[in-house]
């Protein structure tokens, strides 16, 4: 016999994405994207990910890959809250620098 989870719980499942998006060079929220409620571009190469839904602790895995514009950029995240992620990409000489980029957050919610 199958078993199907029905889509509505799908989202429960620990994994699946809870929050996927592009953020184009200019720092704009991409669309389509999932769970994100907005994208604030607060610098060069340095944007803030606001969730629609908030994770339910800081303990999640986001990860995200970048266009290929330039060689050794390095994507990183800080300031991990409930309600949003800070997302830096600087290149080898820790300059900043706009990108475009793919993200994706695996956590509980």
């Amino acid at each position: 016999t199958a078993k199907f989870v029905p889509p509505d719980l799908v989202k429960h499942s620990p994994g699946v994405a809870k929050v996927w998006c592009n953020i184009t060079a200019a720092g704009a929220l991409g669309s389509p994207d999932y769970n994100v409620s907005s994208v604030t571009d607060t610098g060069t190469g340095d944007r803030t990910i606001n969730f629609t839904v908030s994770f339910s602790g800081t303990v999640y895995s986001p990860t995200s890959t970048l266009s290929n514009e330039g060689d050794h950029m390095h994507p990183a995240y800080r300031n991990i809250a409930t309600g949003s992620v800070r997302f830096i990409v600087a290149d080898a000489s820790a300059a900043k620098q706009d990108i475009i980029s793919f993200n994706t957050i695996h956590g509980d919610q």
